[in-house]
């Protein structure tokens, strides 16, 4: 989570808590109660699916709250507007990806400056989530309110290995970069 989000004397939420930690015990045993809403935001505006996305070493957090019935679409609530499958891109994670597409998330689906999760991993310059959401038909000519798209991001931030890849993969951005640069 990047430091825009962390407050001082932040209050703890358990169920967020555990689910940042991947602490499946005590996730378990929260999603048990009765009154546990899997879907509750916390003082950052995030669901603990957002924090499985972003900080479990593994899935095995973000499936128990997939199960118990997550929204796999839930917009933060707060600065970016980011849904799951917008911090499992910008952690570089095919397997939380490949679990939360399964579930529903949408490929296409832009944040607050809109950014896709393809506008994530170019900048990140994760090559494998690159080709893995452009194999599941993300739009890579999507343009960001800044009028970016994950070709601008990749070669902006140094990630050349992207940009090339993107050139080849698709074409249409080349274009596009000639247009608005």
């Amino acid at each position: 989570m990047d430091d825009l989000h962390m407050e001082a004397n932040a209050v703890e939420y358990p169920l967020h808590e555990a689910a940042r930690e991947g602490n499946i015990a005590s996730l378990k045993h929260i999603l048990s109660l009765p009154r546990t809403n899997v879907n509750d935001i916390d003082q950052y505006g995030l669901t603990a699916l957002h924090w499985a996305c972003d900080h479990a070493s593994d899935n095995t957090a973000a499936l128990e709250l997939l199960a118990a019935g997550a929204d796999v679409n839930d917009i933060e609530q707060r600065l970016f507007k980011r849904r799951p499958i917008h911090f499992a891109a910008l952690r570089g994670s095919v397997s939380m990806l490949k679990l939360l597409i399964e579930h529903g998330a949408d490929v296409n689906a832009c944040d607050g400056q809109g950014k896709t999760a393809l506008h994530c991993a170019a900048h990140g310059g994760y090559q494998d989530v690159v080709t893995h959401l452009l194999d599941e038909q993300c739009d890579a000519c999507v343009v960001t309110k800044e009028g970016q798209t994950a070709l601008h991001l990749a070669m902006l931030n140094g990630q050349s290995s992207v940009g090339d890849y993107l050139r080849q993969r698709c074409p249409e951005l080349e274009a596009m970069s000639r247009q608005v640069c």
